[in-house]
Formats: C-alpha cells, sequence, structure tokens
C-alpha cells in the first residue's frame, strides 16, 4: 500500500527522515524536521513547539520494552516518555560538547551514546561514564552502535574500522584486519551470533 507523504513534511525541501519501529509497538519518525509518532493514522510532533525546534536533526532513536525512548541529536541526548522529556545531559551534569549520532541499548538496560568526537557515553539509570582514546577505542568519532546478544557492544569508527568492548576491554578490527579505510554505515546480528557490517560504499564483510 502506498502512503502519501506525510502532511507534515510537505513543503519541505527533501528533508532526511528515518522511520522506527518502538520496543513499545508504536512507531515513530525522527530526522531533519524533528521526531514525531504515529497515532490514529496521523503524524504528530512528539514535543511541544519549543522542544521540537531544538530536536530537529536528531539522528538516532531507540527504545526497549517497558522502558524510555532514547534520541540523540546534535549537542544533546535525552530520554522521553509519555511523562515528558529529560535531557540526560543536563540532568547528569554532562557538557554538550558535540553530536550523538548512535545509540545502542544493552539488555541490563545500560544505554551507550556515540558521538562525533567526544567517543561514547554510557549511561545507566542515573550515572554515566565516558569512553574515549584513552579507554581503548580506536577513535572518538562513532557512525553506529549495535549491542550483541552476547551481552558485547559494537561500535563502527569514522573510517578506522570496527570495535567490539567486551569484558571490559575494547578488540579493534581495521585495515590489517581485511576491512576497507571507509565509513561503515550498518552493523547488524544475525540469530546465530554473525555480525554484518555494510560499508559507506554498499560492500558487505562479516565476522
Amino acid at each position: 500500500q502506498h502512503l502519501a507523504r506525510p502532511q507534515v513534511l510537505e513543503g519541505k525541501d527533501e528533508p532526511r527522515m528515518n522511520i522506527y519501529s518502538g520496543a513499545s509497538g508504536a512507531l515513530f519518525m525522527y530526522g531533519d524536521e524533528g521526531p514525531y509518532r504515529r497515532l490514529e493514522d496521523k503524524w504528530v510532533p512528539l514535543f511541544n513547539e519549543i522542544d521540537a525546534d531544538r530536536w530537529k536533526g536528531a539522528d538516532a532513536m531507540r527504545q526497549i520494552a517497558g522502558g524510555p525512548l532514547y534520541l540523540g541529536a546534535p549537542e544533546r541526548f535525552a530520554s522521553w516518555t509519555e511523562d515528558g522529556l529529560v535531557d540526560l545531559r543536563a540532568s547528569m551534569g554532562i557538557v554538550p560538547e558535540d553530536s550523538c549520532h548512535a545509540i545502542a541499548i544493552q539488555a541490563s538496560g545500560a544505554v551507550w551514546f556515540g558521538t562525533h568526537g567526544s567517543g561514547i557515553y554510557v549511561v545507566d539509570q542515573t550515572s554515566y561514564r565516558q569512553m574515549k582514546r584513552k579507554d581503548g577505542l580506536r577513535s572518538d568519532s562513532i557512525s553506529t552502535l549495535m549491542a550483541s546478544q552476547d551481552g558485547s557492544v559494537w561500535a563502527a569508527y569514522r573510517r578506522q574500522g570496527v570495535g567490539c568492548y567486551r569484558d571490559g576491554y575494547w578488540f579493534n578490527f581495521d585495515v590489517n584486519h581485511g576491512l576497507p579505510n571507509l565509513a561503515i554505515d550498518q552493523l547488524v546480528e544475525m540469530p546465530g551470533g554473525t555480525i554484518w557490517a555494510q560499508m559507506e560504499n554498499g560492500s558487505i564483510y562479516r565476522y
């Protein structure tokens, strides 16, 4: 079934938007024009007008069953429930530094936010920690994140391969392990544990 272009995007100059099916069963849309959710066959802004302007350019969205919706955007990341929006950086005293472009959620509930210059923030309940090159990352610029079923977390670096965080250590893979010097757009895990990586040029690798 073909659906017409969402009315909220009419008159916009081809905005970059993504759709996401949340763990709650709700359908969301996010990107250049901010986040929306699908209610009664209509796209409705997720936030009020003031917050919606601040969240234009949202780059990442993830949710776990029974939990809040997590969002990443330039200079902010937050959690959202029907009760409202919580700016995680402000509530935890994190100084905004750059854009959040990737989110992964572990089964434990820990939320990982990947940035383009400040490494990774891991938020767990009311505390957080930051991971950077000094902690084992190959680069502080992260293009995508994926939480694996075995509890590890995979991070794709911008043109510097991919890293796997397991048992407290980062294991990095790059051109020396057969990967090209290209950005990784997507990481996917199959039920048997095989990891697939899609590069920016469309080529695919597996681990």
